[in-house]
């Protein structure tokens, strides 16, 4: 789970981090890589790969907008799983908090990225079809 205004490309669009996206998607039947964004426009226009792979992989990596409810929150946030998580408090800056065995704040990230996810709507840059 991936929330954020955009999809910064000096965190998201690192081969590093695309490889283990990339595996997660293809090893893992039971996950959906789901990224919740603001806007996708400047990421789509800068080629970013993570949005690419999505365009490859549409029913293992899931891309949409947060609604207008949504858009006053400041913070940015990955939840990698049921005990870790990364979240910068202003999404505008580098500086994290990076905690890879504390249920609790990820149970509690996981909560607000569901409520988020069920408010918000398909991508329309998503929907695009590549032939």
């Amino acid at each position: 789970m991936i929330f954020g205004r955009t999809l910064d490309p000096e965190i998201y669009d690192r081969g590093e981090f695309l490889d283990g996206v990339r595996r997660l998607a293809l090893n893992r039947a039971s996950i959906c890589v789901r990224i919740l964004l603001f806007d996708t426009r400047e990421a789509t226009r800068a080629g970013h790969r993570l949005i690419e792979m999505s365009r490859h992989l549409t029913s293992r990596i899931a891309i949409q907008c947060v609604s207008e409810d949504d858009r006053d929150r400041l913070d940015a946030f990955l939840v990698i799983d049921e005990r870790g998580y990364v979240r910068r408090r202003l999404a505008d800056t580098m500086e994290a908090t990076a905690d890879f065995d504390n249920p609790h704040e990820s149970r509690l990230l996981r909560t607000d990225f569901e409520q988020m996810w069920d408010r918000s709507s398909p991508d329309a840059e998503m929907r695009r079809l590549y032939l």
